[in-house]
């Protein structure tokens, strides 16, 4: 996977290549597990100065290798990043860089564009009610499930809010003729514990996910 961000000069404030590179590679970390950084490796791109970086980390149970160069062009500054499983990095540790080594800035860059700071902004406290309603349909058997609930969240502590979210009706019906009441009644009873046991979860006050709260039976 091959990603290049260009960032012409009044999108970023005034710093030296090196400081600018180890800012952008080090944000790749956010989203890694066991995030790690190399230090910074200087060179060339087409006669144009560039910085490298190496990340690996975990996304998910799979552990990968990040190269991310921020080259120096003559009219805007380039974010070059791919990334590969950390074997096949091993097993091929240029291929990126062969990647990399292809890169030219082009003759007619892009004009600017005006660009707006987003902010996640939550309320103090609040709440909202939701409704849902699903349909299956297989040749003539008909499976509906409906609910409703609520929303709420709140703050907890200075830089994180809580949102719970608590069914308050579900209901399954089905037109099927040879159905098993017995075994209805469960997958009723099952659903509904599913639907009204819904776990907590925790965000930032900008809008970030940070954890999972109150498991109770999915634990």
């Amino acid at each position: 996977m091959l990603v290049v961000n260009t960032y012409l000069p009044d999108e970023l404030e005034p710093m030296p290549l090196d400081k600018l590179s180890r800012k952008l590679s080090t944000r790749l970390l956010d989203d890694l597990r066991d995030g790690r950084i190399s230090p910074a490796r200087k060179l060339t791109l087409h006669g144009r100065p560039a910085v490298e970086h190496e990340i690996s980390g975990f996304d998910g149970d799979a552990r990968f290798t990040y190269l991310s160069t921020v080259v120096e062009g003559k009219s805007a500054k380039h974010h070059l990043i791919a990334w590969m499983p950390e074997a096949s990095y091993k097993a091929k540790p240029n291929l990126l860089r062969e990647v990399f080594s292809s890169f030219r800035e082009s003759a007619k860059p892009r004009p600017a564009r005006e660009r707006i700071d987003l902010e996640f902004n939550w309320p103090h406290r609040g709440e909202a009610k939701i409704s849902y309603a699903s349909k299956r349909v297989k040749r003539d058997d008909v499976l509906e499930m409906q609910g409703g609930g609520t929303i709420t969240w709140r703050p907890l502590g200075e830089n994180e809010v809580l949102i719970s979210t608590r069914a308050t009706d579900f209901k399954m019906t089905s037109n099927d003729k040879k159905k098993d009441q017995k075994k209805e009644d469960y997958m009723q009873n099952l659903l509904q514990q599913a639907m009204t046991q819904i776990p907590d979860y925790v965000v930032s006050t900008g809008g970030d996910f940070i954890r999972i709260e109150n498991m109770g039976p999915y634990y």
